[in-house]
């Protein structure tokens, strides 16, 4: 999955976490990947997907 390692390299702080793979594996069923990573960069950062991935969990 290159969306993921794009999106790794893209947002350092949140980097690779496990459970975007789930979000990603959905995003790549009904687009290509070009889209597939913009979208999940919308998620994370439009509609504060990111906080839910943050280290400190403090969202949760």
């Amino acid at each position: 999955m290159y969306v993921l390692k794009a999106y790794a390299v893209f947002d350092q702080e949140i980097g690779y976490c496990q459970g975007l793979s789930f979000v990603a594996g959905m995003l790549l069923l009904h687009m290509e990947e070009k889209e597939a990573f913009t979208m999940l960069c919308h998620l994370m950062y439009d509609l504060n997907f990111r906080d839910r991935y943050r280290p400190d969990m403090l969202t949760l």
